[in-house]
Parts: structure tokens; sequence; C-alpha cells
């Protein structure tokens, strides 16, 4: 039975009502309509896109370690005035191969995979961002046409009690100014109703937005709206939530890649000193014409030392062609090419220091704003269940003031005020739930964690705890 209703909450359903103007009704609970929110997202497509992207580069970087092949052509003709021409052919294949270069590709390539990693955590947040959006606006609707319900119940009340309040004044038997009094709760009512009204035709317009949908779509939401819920029980101790946002929070993992980056441009700096060792060879063959007779060969060890203020490059070659040998190397040193990186590396450890101190102060401040969510949502849970209690008493006296009414002790203006403030009291109880939800979401995407990790984590919570 149980399954039969949930393949009848149809994810997506669409239904053409082929009626004049063929409007469309779609139909979907609150998971169906962050489905349909994520593949319509722009925004997150263009996060995968970016990553995919990085992903192959991270791939291609692997071809740093391999050898790197050249092909060469060169043809040139000496024309001589009163005498032969020259013609010259050669054809150049040369292979390099890095051997050592001191570790700093394999260092360029994990700080390659440390960006890989927060791009993904970006997409997840992002799609986070999104499913809350999501589910704040379907619950807003939900909210809203609840809201709209009770208060049009009211004023259905209200109305009923006019036309008897009409009747009594048409016979004398109450004052005008009782009659215009309630005239005016039933005018206020309809104010509200009409602002209500407003509101939802705009959380309407959002959630379209949201889903990529145009404003020709009627929306039929199958989930309702809790107004009994009260929260979740989280832990006191706000200490257990403020140890997982340092974690999980997106913000300060980005503060520490950066770190991590800068820390590396300097320890690539001071390990300046470890040589970039690589060997090369080439195999030419030259001529006047084809075929092509002459070949050499000739091999080259390269040494270089990137040393901040003088670079220094030295090698070692060797060839052959035909019965001649040739061997020889060269230095290459350029003095005080740049003198600037020194105040570089002096500014950019001052800078990893600063950042240092800036997420020591974000690790306190998120560990305290943990806390004050904490401490503020056990607030709007007490304060839920006061409004629940006040309303109960609302009710009972709008109920007495019924009797009284009946009994001539009360007047009909009495009785109307006390149904509307019982319609406002049940109006501000679902607001209520509205936010208490909206900031359990927030608490959520404060720690890092997807919609509904905040229930899991309190849950496994109190399991340990028992």
């Amino acid at each position: 039975m149980m399954a039969g209703q949930s393949a009848g909450k149809v994810l997506v359903a669409v239904a053409m009502l082929f009626a004049a103007d063929c409007a469309i009704a779609l139909s979907l609970d609150v998971a169906a309509a962050g489905r349909l929110s994520l593949d319509r997202s722009a925004d997150l497509r263009s996060l995968e896109n970016q990553l995919s992207a990085a992903i192959l580069s991270l791939r291609l970087s692997l071809r740093d370690w391999f050898p790197q092949l050249s092909l060469g052509y060169l043809d040139s003709s000496n024309i001589v005035t009163g005498g032969p021409d020259a013609a010259s052919i050669q054809w150049t294949v040369t292979v390099k191969q890095p051997v050592f270069d001191g570790g700093r590709s394999m260092r360029q390539r994990r700080l390659m995979e440390a960006d890989l990693e927060l791009q993904g955590r970006a997409i997840k947040d992002k799609r986070r961002e999104i499913l809350e959006s999501v589910d704040t606006a379907y619950h807003r609707i939900l909210m809203l046409r609840r809201k709209i319900g009770v208060k049009e119940n009211t004023l259905a009340i209200t109305d009923q009690e006019l036309e008897v309040a009409r009747a009594q004044f048409r016979l004398g038997s109450v004052r005008e100014l009782d009659l215009l009094q309630s005239e005016l709760q039933r005018s206020s009512l309809d104010i509200s109703i009409q602002s209500s009204e407003a509101d939802l035709e705009e959380s309407g317009f959002n959630l379209r937005q949201l889903l990529g949908l145009g404003t020709d779509v009627a929306l039929n939401l199958l989930d309702d709206f809790d107004s009994s819920y009260t929260g979740m029980d989280l832990p006191e101790d706000g200490r257990l939530l403020g140890a997982l946002v340092l974690e999980g929070n997106l913000d300060l993992r980005q503060r520490k890649a950066e770190l991590r980056k800068k820390l590396a441009a300097i320890v690539e700096s001071r390990a300046w000193y470890l040589p970039k060792v690589s060997v090369e060879g080439s195999l030419s063959l030259s001529g006047g014409r084809y075929p092509l007779q002459g070949a050499s060969m000739n091999g080259k060890v390269t040494f270089e030392i990137p040393a901040p203020t003088t670079p220094l490059g030295f090698s070692v070659s060797s060839g052959a062609s035909g019965r001649q040998r040739a061997n020889g190397s060269s230095v290459d040193l350029n003095p005080l090419q740049e003198i600037t990186s020194l105040v570089e590396m002096d500014g950019a450890a001052k800078e990893c220091a600063l950042m240092r101190q800036r997420i020591d102060d974000m690790d306190g401040a998120l560990d305290f704003q943990v806390r004050k969510s904490v401490a503020a949502h056990a607030r709007d849970r007490n304060s839920l269940d006061l409004q629940r209690r006040d309303l109960e008493l609302l009710r009972k006296a709008a109920a007495i003031q019924r009797k009284l009414l009946d009994i001539g002790e009360a007047t009909r203006v009495d009785y109307l005020t006390a149904l509307a403030k019982t319609a406002e009291g049940e109006s501000a109880i679902l607001e209520s739930v509205l936010g208490l939800r909206q900031s359990e979401r927030a608490l959520e995407r404060l720690l890092g964690l997807e919609i509904g990790g905040l229930q899991r984590l309190c849950s496994s919570i109190r399991v340990k705890g028992k």
C-alpha cells in the first residue's frame, strides 16, 4: 500500500489540460522540484564544466614527465652571381626527456589536486544552495496557502456575523458604531488576505524561476506543510557542532587552500638549489638534394639551477657526423637578473603569517557562530511552544466570547476581535515554523552539510549518547 502511495506521488508529472488556453499543470514534490532545479541551473553547469576542464588539465600535466618530440625542417639556397648555386636541405628529429626537477612537478600536481577538491566542494555547495532555495520557496508557498486558508475561514465567519449585525441594525437592536467596527474588522482581514496572496504570487514566481518554468505553468505541490513541526533536537553543547564546522565550512577550507598555495610558492622559491636535469638527443639528415646522405647525431645533458637572483645553466654535449666527433660544454649565468624576487619572498612570508592569523580568527568566529545559532534555535523552539499555548488560550477566549455573545453579555465586535486574534496567532505560528526550518537550513550551510544532514547528525549523536 505504501509502495503504491509513493509510486502515485509522481516525481515530475506533466499533464496537458486541453482547454481553450491549453494551460499546463505540473505536479511535483519537494524532492522532484530540487532535481528539476539542478537540471535547469546554468550556474551549476558552468561550475561542472570548469571542473571537467580542470580534471583534463590535471591529466594532461602528466605530459611533463614524458619525452618531448620535435621535428625540424630546413630548406635554404644560396644564389651566387657568376658562380654555382648551393642548396641545403635538413631534417631533424629531437627528443628531450626531463630527468629530475627537484619535485617541482609533483608539488604542482598536488596543488592542482587540491584545487580540484575545492572545485568539487564548490559544486557541492552550489547544489546545496540551489536545493535550499527550492526547499524554502516550496515550503513558503505551502505556508502561505495554509495562512490564506486560515484567514479565509475567519473571513467567512466574519461575513456571516456581519449579515446578522446588519439585520440587527435594521431592527435597531445594535448601534451603528458596533456595525462600523465589525465592518472595519472585516476590511482589515480582507486586506491581510490580499497581502498574503501577493506574497504567494511572488513566491510562486520565485519557485518557477528556480525550476526554469514559465508563468503559464500551474504548480500542484504534492507535499503538505507540517504546522505541528517542533524543530530538531540539537546538542545542548555547541562544541560538538563547533568541531564539525572547522572541517566542513567551505569558506574556511578555501582560505586554508590559499594558504597552502602560498606556502608551496615559498617552498618552491627556497628550494632553488635543487637542479633541473634533462637529456636531449637529436638525429639530422642533410644534403643538397634528395636522397639526403649526410647524417649527424647529437646528445646533450642540461643542468639548471633557478636561483632567485642569479639563474645558472650548464650543459654538456657530444655529437658525431660521419668521421667527425665533437664535444662541448656551455655555462649560462645571468647575475642579478631578478632582484625583486627577494622582496617578493619576504612579502609572501609576511602574507602567509597574516593568512594564518585570519584563519585562526575565522576558526573562533565560526565556533562562536555555531554556538550562537544553536542557542537561537533553542530559543525559537521555546518561543514556538509558547505561541502554540497562546493560540489555545485565544481559541478558548473566542469560544467564551461566542457564548457571551449568545447570551447578550458581549458585543459582536468583541467576538470578531477574538476571531481575528486567533487567526493572527495561527498565522504567526505558521511563519515561526517556516523560520525555524530556515534557521536549521542556515546551520546546515554553516556546517557544510547537505539538506537533511543535520537531522542525521543529531540522530547519530543521540545514538552514541545512549
